[in-house]
């Protein structure tokens, strides 16, 4: 790994944090009865923003995974033997 690719990885970590964070905050907003008054799911812009909150979740768990798994520089499968 590059010395570029650290502080990358690390930011990536944090930010999926934040949107997974949003996520939660979203779950708990959304049950109050205003919001859910104007934003629920019977209402289609409560879909729309329901279908965002899981879009926004996706991708804080994809930059979680990135940061945490992601960019090895691996060359060698480790399942498969080398071809001789």
């Amino acid at each position: 790994m590059s010395r570029a690719t650290a502080p990358r990885r690390g930011l990536s970590i944090v930010a999926g944090g934040a949107l997974v964070a949003v996520f939660l905050a979203w779950l708990v907003i959304r049950n109050q009865e205003a919001v859910s008054a104007a934003l629920g799911m019977h209402t289609l812009l409560g879909g729309i923003v329901h279908g965002l909150a899981i879009t926004v979740l996706f991708g804080g768990v994809a930059l979680i995974a990135w940061g945490t798994l992601g960019g090895r520089d691996e060359t060698v499968d480790p399942v498969l033997p080398p071809r001789e």
